[in-house]
């Protein structure tokens, strides 16, 4: 009788077993229908379904690549079951996109130092004719500096100049009682005596620049307040300038971030990112015109002034400009992502 030695198949080793992630998601997926092979899954010119690859040796790295798009770009095509990531396209052409990357971010670099440049330029030449002239200011509420000569209201350049007496009687005023009466002037009796100084050096400044210029005080009154019609523009353009460029370089991100293949989640992601970016350029702006202001008068006191300029006046508006601008950037970017990625035609030899 002839003895049967036992079969020598062992035990799999430990470091040799598959991992349970692996055997997890294999286990999900085989209780999932699996179609055939047809021409319609190859959706990225791919010489094979793939399937299968779900089952490889590597099932969980497989998914984990999937859900981490920012560390391994991989694009996922979905189709009756059809898998498939960058790896898998390894057997296929470079798409375009990809190609011209580079070029179109140089081309943004540009564009967006060239919008800076035009804004700083616009700004200096439209802001430097409305500054306050430093030699006219001091805080013994004296009218100086200004020889006296008739304007003639029917003259724009007149018209102008009365403008700017009467914002630089107010900074006069303004810095007077700062000095006189203000909280740091070691007199403060109050707000009603600090109000009281202001409005009676400001009297005694008009009535000094009406004397000098021949016009009639209540026209000095009118022009208190009125604001630079090219300072503001010149503002917001700069602002503007600035804002494009930098929407354009977050849709960027976001295009990258959330394809246009997954439309729900780049939808929610280009809502959420209007909102948080509208509010934000909304704030800068106000920033950015109240330090234009300081700059234009030389005063970090503004005052009640700061409720003249047109980020105060306008808040509203200004978000809703800026997320309607954004949201169309966004759209453009999406759009050119999507015609992009959109396969070619093959040129005929």
């Amino acid at each position: 009788m002839m003895a049967v030695p036992r079969a020598g198949v062992g035990a799999v080793r430990l470091d040799a077993e598959k991992e349970l992630g692996d055997e997890a998601v294999e286990d999900r997926s085989a209780h999932t229908p699996v179609d055939a092979a047809e021409s319609l899954d190859l959706v990225e010119r791919e010489l094979e379904a793939r399937h299968l690859e779900v089952f490889g040796a590597n099932t969980f790295t497989h998914f984990v690549d999937r859900s981490h798009d920012p560390i391994v770009r991989a694009a996922r095509r979905k189709t009756n079951g059809h898998f498939c990531t960058r790896a898998h396209m390894s057997d296929q052409r470079e798409r375009p996109a990809r190609r011209i990357a580079q070029p179109r971010a140089r081309v943004g670099a540009a564009t967006a130092q060239v919008a800076v440049l035009i804004a700083s330029t616009m700004l200096f030449a439209a802001g430097a004719p409305g500054c306050v002239s430093p030699a006219r200011m001091n805080a013994a509420c004296a009218w100086t500096n200004d020889p006296p000569r008739p304007l003639d209201l029917r003259r724009a350049a007149d018209r102008r100049h009365l403008d700017r007496d009467a914002e630089t009687a107010e900074e006069l005023a303004i810095r007077y009682a700062d000095a006189s009466r203000g909280h740091r002037s070691g007199h403060f009796a109050g707000d009603a005596a600090y109000i009281g100084a202001r409005e009676r050096c400001m009297a005694a400044l008009v009535d000094a620049a009406a004397v000098a210029h021949g016009v009639e005080r209540r026209d000095l009154v009118d022009a208190v307040g009125r604001r630079p019609p090219g300072v503001d523009l010149a503002v917001l353009v700069s602002f503007a300038c600035a804002y494009i460029a930098a929407a354009r370089f977050a849709t960027r991100r976001l295009v990258r971030r959330f394809p246009a293949d997954d439309p729900a989640p780049a939808a929610v992601a280009t809502i959420a990112a209007t909102i948080f970016v509208s509010a934000c350029a909304t704030m800068v702006f106000v920033l950015w015109s109240n330090l234009v202001e300081i700059v234009r008068l030389g005063d970090g006191h503004m005052s009640y002034r700061v409720g003249r300029l047109p980020s105060s006046r306008h808040g509203i508006a200004m978000y809703v400009a800026a997320a309607a601008l954004f949201l169309l950037i966004a759209l453009m970017s999406y759009a050119r992502s999507w015609k992009d990625a959109a396969p070619r035609a093959p040129r005929s030899s």
